[in-house]
């Protein structure tokens, strides 16, 4: 995570083993949500390196990510043709 203001690297994450598609900042302003192709959506925590959660419900490469108003949920869309609902709390 880059803060444009500072011009500072805030955290780097480790672990997707492909192209990261889509990334989220949760607005609680600690957790990041990231979907890759490598069909998994994996669920950070700002200054930790590796994911609190992955999340494997795709067969195929996560397209994109959106985050529910609320802030529970995340909906995934794949290129295996399914969409998913996670929340974010359980995964």
């Amino acid at each position: 995570i880059f803060n444009l203001d500072s011009e500072e690297i805030e955290s780097t994450f480790k672990g997707h083993r492909k192209q990261i598609n889509s990334c989220i900042l949760h607005p609680d302003g600690k957790t990041v949500i990231s979907a890759s192709l490598d069909t998994q959506i994996r669920i950070w925590t700002k200054g930790v390196e590796s994911a609190r959660q992955i999340v494997t419900v795709h067969n195929g490469s996560v397209s994109g990510i959106s985050l529910h108003p609320t802030g529970d949920y995340v909906l995934s869309f794949s290129d295996d043709t399914y969409w998913s609902l996670i929340d974010v709390n359980m995964g």
